[in-house]
Formats: structure tokens, sequence, C-alpha cells
């Protein structure tokens, strides 16, 4: 995986995983297996395609594998992707993940922001869905 490389005078530094996301100096770097096991279930937030990839890319490094068997190195990123204690990882549902914030959801995974994780942020849940719909402005009164 690579040692952290020194990138400033104020004792910060970048893992090349994950060349984005950067560690203080001490703290250890959280995995994937950790949280799951942990956790049993989770669905993972991931904002944007490069920490998408970094997601994947890691997982596949950690050992999991798609809901099939295969490897997740043909795997495309999406914007919420469930780790599972099987070691496996699936694509979530955007309705799902986005219901699940509407109120206390029996059954609701755990639902983590991948970015923050990594940051070793000590809150890393994600609170809200960051998905809207359509902002639909009435134009008209009936």
């Amino acid at each position: 995986m690579g040692l952290c490389i020194p990138i400033g005078d104020d004792g910060i530094f970048s893992y090349p995983l994950f060349r984005y996301i950067y560690f203080k100096e001490g703290k250890k770097l959280r995995t994937l297996k950790q949280l799951v096991e942990k956790e049993g279930r989770v669905w993972v937030y991931l904002d944007n395609r490069k920490v998408g990839k970094a997601f994947l890319r890691q997982a596949r490094e950690e050992g999991f594998r798609c809901c099939d068997g295969s490897s997740l190195r043909w795997m495309s990123w999406f914007y919420v992707m469930a780790l599972y204690s099987d070691m496996t990882v699936w694509t979530a549902s955007l309705f799902n993940w986005t219901l699940s914030f509407a109120g206390d959801v029996k059954g609701t995974p755990v639902r983590v922001d991948y970015e923050k994780y990594m940051a070793g942020e000590e809150d890393y849940l994600c609170h809200q869905s960051h998905f809207k719909g359509p902002q639909w402005r009435n134009e008209y009164e009936f």
C-alpha cells in the first residue's frame, strides 16, 4: 500500500492511495474491514468519481468482492455502495438511501461518508442524504 509521504511543515501527510485525502501524523489508517466488523452492514456515500475510484481500489486491496464473487476490478463506482460482512460490495439504491433519512427506518444500515471516515474524523456518519429531487417551482396556482 505504500508509506505516508510528508507534504508540508505542518505535520500533514499524504497517503498515496488517497492522494486527495490527508491524514494527520500519528493517526492510524482506517480500513473498510474494521468498519464492516464493527457494524456488519454499511452503506457508504461516495461524493465524486475520484472518491469512488479510491473506495473501490481500497475495497479490492482489502479482499472485498462483487456479490457474484468476481473481482471489483471491473465494477463501476456509484454514489452509494453497500458493504457486507461476507466481504461483498453491492451498489445501493438511491431511492432507499434517500428514504432512510425520512425517519427512524428499522433495519437501515449504518450510513458512512467515506471521505470523512478515511480522513479520520470522529463523526463520519451521514446525517443527511446529499441527494435532492428536482426542485419544482409552481408557476401556477390551481
